[in-house]
Parts: structure tokens; C-alpha cells; sequence
């Protein structure tokens, strides 16, 4: 199975209709995922954890969404060159990812593992209340992509996970500018 480390800005996020608010709207987050299908084959994510920088989105995000947000201290220097760090409230320990865009490589074509990693269009939670798995639609333009040569990327936020990739090196690494991406509702599987 791949896990991947996809650290990102959130910026203008808000409920339609409303405008996006000062501070609330834009934060840092990095999430741990894996890639899953459901019993029908359609593919998803299946979120380890998320890491923010805003408390109010980690408890809306856990509350309404059913995610395992986590609040973090978070920092970003840089556009081209990247420098990532996020620090889990509770823990000594800091994540450091660096890495520097290279190439833009237009979108991913169907069948390339950079297709298998970025469209997917589902998310599958957990509600531990009810005990119930759930699906979301996630509506977004193909990303564009970017190669990037990755500098850094420690295994800490791996290990809090409870996952190893040992001395192995990441197997890929890929970047993208960014897309306007839509997240629906929840809802139990059927």
C-alpha cells in the first residue's frame, strides 16, 4: 500500500455561500493518508491523521466530517524552496519536510501512479460515536503537477501514525501549485 505525506495551504475555506473569513479560512495542513476503494471499487483516501494549525478547523473538521484532525503548530518558508514543519500539540517532537519545485508536468494521465495518488475523489472516515464508516464526495479540477526534488522528509508524523518506512527513502514525490477543491457532506456506506 502507498501512504502518502501531503502537506498543503487551505486557503478561502468556508461553507457555500458564505465569504471566507479572516484567519478561520486559511491555515496550514498536513495529512497522512493511504489509498483505498470501496466495496464497489470506487477509489478514495482513508486519512490517518490531519495536522492544522487552526483549532476551530480541527474541531469542525472532527465533528462534522468525522476526521481524525489533530491541532499542530505549523510554519512554511519559501515559494520555490519549501521548508514545512509541523509540531503535534502534546508532543516534543517536530516533522520537517523540505523540497523545491522543479518542472511543471501538466495534469496526470490516466494509469500513471501520479493519477493513482491525486485523482480521487472520495474520502472514507470513521464515526466512532455511532461506529459507522462513512464516504464524502471531494470535487476538484486534475491538479496541476510539478516534479520537485525532496530535501527533507523526516519519519516523525510516520511514527506517530504508528507506521515505519524504516531507512527506505520515499518511493515518489511530486508538487502541485494547487486547485479549488469542493467537500461534501459525509454519509454511512452503504
Amino acid at each position: 500500500a502507498f501512504v502518502g505525506v501531503v502537506p498543503f495551504l487551505m486557503r478561502h475555506i468556508r461553507p457555500r455561500p458564505f465569504p471566507p473569513l479572516p484567519w478561520l479560512s486559511y491555515f496550514r495542513e498536513m495529512n497522512v493518508r493511504t489509498y483505498v476503494h470501496d466495496r464497489h471499487g470506487n477509489p478514495g483516501v482513508w486519512f490517518f491523521s490531519l495536522d492544522a494549525n487552526r483549532y476551530p478547523a480541527v474541531r469542525i473538521g472532527q465533528r462534522f466530517f468525522h476526521l481524525p484532525y489533530r491541532h499542530a503548530t505549523m510554519s512554511k518558508r519559501g515559494d520555490e524552496r519549501i521548508d514545512y514543519t509541523v509540531r503535534r500539540r502534546g508532543t516534543e517532537r517536530t516533522t520537517q519536510l523540505t523540497w523545491r519545485f522543479v518542472e511543471p508536468l501538466g495534469t496526470a494521465r490516466p494509469g500513471t501512479l501520479e493519477f493513482f495518488l491525486t485523482e480521487r475523489y472520495l474520502m472514507f472516515v470513521h464515526d466512532r460515536r455511532r461506529d459507522r464508516l462513512m464516504s464524502g464526495l471531494v470535487h476538484h479540477e486534475p491538479y496541476p503537477l510539478t516534479s520537485v526534488e525532496l530535501e527533507r522528509a523526516d519519519e516523525v508524523v510516520l511514527a506517530q501514525n504508528g507506521l515505519d518506512r524504516g531507512s527506505a527513502p520515499p518511493v515518489h514525490a511530486i508538487g502541485s501549485r494547487g486547485v479549488d477543491v469542493d467537500v461534501f457532506a459525509v454519509e454511512d456506506l452503504d
